[in-house]
């Protein structure tokens, strides 16, 4: 089973990532979303593609004050589609507001399951979880969110997405098959912080 650990610790994206839509850099060691004009800007991890389509899938989101721009780990992308699981965190993302999970099909978003915005400023590791048809995310490892659907069976890939703001900042992008996560860890340590995920 394979899992998947990217800090950016680097110049430019690299190999790894195909950018699908938008753009995308890495500035001072955290990427960032550079692009105003994609619908839905999105990059996935094709360095390594998943073994399932059961995963889980996260990475560190700043939220600077003032921001309504929203991005968040995805799930289950199949090749270059912007069909896709997905939960992100800011002030909006597709006129909607707070915490959501989302799933993308041909472009297109629906709201799964939502909760109110905790405010700007914040810091947070958001997770996202797909096994079979229940989905569930977290922010900072509380305000869970979670939904059943079976719109999405298919899709070995893990990545980030955004909405049409730019100047977007994430960092530690970590994936993995859940088979994968239930039996190991995988650590992802930074100067300023640290997180480790754990399935027991």
């Amino acid at each position: 089973m394979a899992s998947i650990t990217d800090n950016f610790n680097r110049a430019s994206l690299g190999s790894n990532w195909t950018v699908d839509a938008g753009g995308f850099s890495i500035i001072s060691s955290s990427y960032v979303q550079s692009d105003t004009t994609a619908a839905v800007p999105r990059m996935r991890y094709t360095g390594t593609a998943l073994d399932g389509a059961d995963q889980i899938v996260s990475f560190y989101r700043q939220i600077p004050p003032g921001s309504n721009k929203q991005s968040g780990p995805t799930a289950r992308q199949a090749s270059s589609a912007a069909t896709f699981y997905a939960c992100g965190y800011s002030g909006a993302w597709s006129g909607s507001s707070g915490w959501e999970l989302k799933k993308c099909v041909a472009g297109s978003y629906t709201t799964l399951d939502s909760e109110s915005p905790l405010g700007w400023g914040h810091e947070l590791t958001l997770e996202l979880t797909v096994d079979g048809t229940s989905l569930s995310a977290t922010a900072g490892g509380a305000h869970d969110l979670s939904a059943t659907d079976s719109a999405i069976s298919s899709g070995s890939y893990a990545g980030i997405a955004g909405n049409w703001a730019d100047s977007v900042e994430g960092d530690d992008f970590a994936a993995a098959d859940l088979v994968a996560a239930s039996t190991g860890s995988f650590l992802i340590t930074r100067a300023t912080h640290q997180h480790t995920y754990l399935r027991m």
